[in-house]
């Protein structure tokens, strides 16, 4: 047992030893490889730092915009009685969209024809005097007139007691008592009509009544004009985004009625930041791609460039039109691009250069220097210098800096274009 412990020992010692060489030996041979690279220095690839002719851009992110958006309200009121056309409809400038009640704008129509009529004949009779058939003309025309408004007096009369009763309308009432308002002038009109025929007219009865011909006919247009608005059609090409009216519903001027984006060039809204606002004018062009669509490369015109800079965000809002869309572009759609500014002349050096964002190895002779730059800008693969941390001409290392210490050795294997 004994010679047995002492051949275990002698076996441990003996295995320590071996593994304390085989520790030593790798130790000398690590040593060996960096003082090799202190010898005969760091292998790197350099770059000779230069200006470069760059295409400058600024990021943007927008939105797209229809044309416009027009509210169509009709110009006159009423009761709708029929709509022609739905949201999601495409429309064309003149198309008939809607239709109001004629019944009401009818009659204003033919009171104003008659109007009118009763005064041309008065002017001609003031201007060659009456006939006998002329002065029983005006008489029945008096009389019928008369008639008329006994009528409508009674129906306002009627509806003016149940509106205090509180069961007619106000718009019931307003509406009759327009009527009276006509059929009285036209009783009137007519007895002075009648009045002048049988005595004749002065020349100031006719300069009174030469202007009541051409009130009369102002009126008779304007109901006219009022009568054909009762059809309410669309004042531009567009889609019908929004339908706000049904039948049997009244609708007003200051009732909106459909909603239509307007047919045209589609826009983009964007913002950018108060420092690039100086660099973007108008005409500048603008790609971009939309997040809802896959592989459409599109491309817009600035049109608009607003010098008014939000207080919260600092940031101005710009327009561009759509010059290129080989897709189409739906309204409210977020898009992403550059405004693509003219080439500019710039000293750069690779991104791939930097480490940690700031420091840059510059070869001088056989040796690198790490540097520290304080003010560089992003320039899409490259970096531009702004501090003189890096001089024209002189060598960068692009490759092999990242286990650099300052003051190395190098060895110079490539000088690369850029």
């Amino acid at each position: 047992m004994k010679r047995l412990a002492i051949v275990a020992m002698a076996l441990v010692l003996v295995a320590g030893l071996l593994a304390g060489g085989c520790a030593k030996k790798k130790q000398e041979a690590a040593v060996s490889i960096a003082d090799i690279r202190k010898e005969t220095g760091m292998p790197v690839k350099v770059v000779v730092a230069k200006n470069k002719l760059l295409a400058d851009r600024i990021k943007v992110s927008g939105t797209v915009e229809a044309p416009d958006e027009i509210h169509m309200t009709p110009e006159v009121g009423g009761q709708v009685v029929a709509v022609y056309v739905d949201k999601g409809d495409r429309v064309g400038k003149g198309q008939v969209l809607l239709q109001i009640k004629k019944t009401d704008y009818e009659l204003g129509v033919r009171q104003a024809r008659a109007a009118f009529e009763m005064a041309m004949q008065q002017l001609e009779m003031a201007q060659t005097g009456a006939r006998p058939e002329e002065l029983e003309q005006a008489k029945n025309m008096a009389d019928q007139a008369e008639a008329a408004y006994n009528v409508v007096k009674k129906n306002y009369d009627r509806v003016k007691e149940l509106y205090d009763k509180g069961v007619a309308a106000r718009q019931q009432l307003d509406a009759v008592e327009a009527e009276l308002i006509a059929t009285q002038k036209q009783f009137d009109s007519a007895k002075e009509g009648l009045q002048m025929a049988r005595t004749g007219a002065r020349m100031e009865q006719v300069k009174m009544l030469e202007a009541q011909v051409a009130q009369a006919k102002a009126a008779k247009e304007t109901a006219e004009l009022m009568l054909e608005r009762t059809t309410v059609r669309s004042t531009v090409d567009g889609v019908i985004s929004y339908r706000f009216c049904k039948v049997g519903e009244g609708v007003g001027p200051n009732n909106p009625i459909f909603q239509i984006l307007k047919s045209g060039e589609k826009k983009i809204t964007f913002t950018i930041n108060e420092s690039d606002l100086g660099r973007v004018k108008e005409g500048d062009r603008v790609t971009f791609e939309a997040t809802g669509i896959q592989n459409g490369a599109f491309e817009a015109e600035v049109t608009y460039v607003s010098r008014f800079v939000r207080k919260m965000t600092r940031e101005a809002e710009l327009e561009a039109t759509l010059t290129k869309e080989p897709v189409p572009l739906s309204h409210g759609m977020f898009v992403e691009g550059y405004v693509v500014l003219p080439d500019v002349e710039m000293f750069v050096i690779p991104y791939k250069a930097l480490m940690e964002n700031r420091y840059v190895t510059v070869v001088k002779g056989s040796e690198g220097s790490i540097r520290e730059c304080d003010r560089i800008a992003r320039v899409g693969q490259f970096v531009e210098i702004k501090d003189g941390c890096v001089k024209p001409g002189e060598l960068v290392v692009v490759e092999g800096q990242g286990i650099m210490e300052d003051k190395m050795k190098v060895d110079v294997k490539e000088t690369v274009e850029y």
